[in-house]
């Protein structure tokens, strides 16, 4: 519904225990940047604080 309602048409994957997968994944919790080629930008272990101008930038350039 979320995605729905605002128009996200990327695709999305949910990793479901015991399924594989190509990517070499950090256990939970986790945090991902993938750049628009598919290279991981960022792989953050453990609960991310996103909330710095560092990230900005790297969303910012990726966007771009």
């Amino acid at each position: 519904a979320f995605m729905k309602e605002n128009k996200f048409t990327f695709p999305v994957t949910y990793l479901i225990i015991g399924e594989r997968t190509p990517l070499t994944l950090l256990e939970p919790p986790s945090s991902y940047i993938i750049d628009k080629e598919g290279y991981f930008r960022v792989k953050q272990e453990g609960i991310a604080d996103w909330d710095n101008k560092k990230i900005y930038n790297l969303l910012n350039e990726l966007t771009e």
